[in-house]
């Protein structure tokens, strides 16, 4: 059924404010085709979005190193599996037993992840971290979790490195480092901050609003039921 024009108005508007974030000729453009469509029109043009946005994403993930390996495409060494995350012997090892824990779904960075999803992954990660302890009898390990290219994030899948240390293995995970003065330090904390206070803010936003649309769809559904409740008295 084709979208009621209160609906297809509304949904116009809706992508309108989406398309202010990318201001350009073609977005313009866009804006006007969007303007003269019909409720059916817009319906479909919608389905069609939706349909390359899936597309897409199928693309990304047949192609994604991890993925194959997480559907069982591309061969791995695994150690352990769960409905959540694989690990597996990583081919070029930091030293013996690097293990590789990854994401089946495909996303790339851990902001990507519900607070459930964190949980899961993170009550993986210690079972895979004890398990390579005590079965390599190692003295301890380093888990590295590399977000974007610049931090080694080659493969843009989120994945979690667990090393076991050794007494010697050479590896050495000791950065640069030089004393830094007080006052830098106070302003990248201020900013950090400021940036919490923002997001604290926008939730609270979303909270609010998502109260007030809870409570107006509360009131059509009695503004809805109001005539049949008339009636019985009549």
């Amino acid at each position: 059924m084709a979208l009621a024009k209160e609906q297809a108005e509304l949904v116009k508007k809706q992508i309108y404010q989406q398309l202010e974030k990318f201001p350009s000729p073609q977005t313009d453009a866009l804006k006007k085709q969007i303007e003269k469509m019909s409720p059916s029109e817009l319906e479909e043009f919608i389905k069609q979005q939706q349909k390359m946005s899936s597309q897409k994403e199928g693309i990304e993930e047949t192609s994604c190193l991890f993925c194959n390996i997480a559907s069982g495409k591309q061969k791995s060494i695994k150690i352990y599996e769960d409905s959540n995350v694989i690990a597996f012997l990583d081919i070029m090892p930091a030293s013996k037993g690097h293990t590789l824990l990854i994401s089946k779904n495909h996303k790339q960075f851990l902001n990507d992840f519900s607070k459930e999803e964190i949980a899961e992954i993170f009550d993986s990660l210690k079972k895979v971290d004890k398990l390579l302890i005590k079965s390599l009898k190692a003295e301890g390990s380093n888990i590295l979790i590399n977000q974007g290219e610049i931090a080694g994030q080659r493969i843009p899948h989120f994945f979690i490195n667990i090393i076991p240390r050794y007494n010697d293995d050479n590896i050495n995970l000791d950065f640069p480092r030089e004393k830094a003065e007080e006052k830098d330090l106070e302003k990248i904390a201020s900013s950090i901050i400021s940036e919490k206070s923002k997001e604290e803010d926008k939730k609270e936003k979303e909270k609010k609003k998502e109260f007030r649309d809870k409570t107006k769809k509360e009131i059509r559904k009695i503004h809805k039921s109001t005539p049949s409740r008339f009636a019985e008295f009549v």
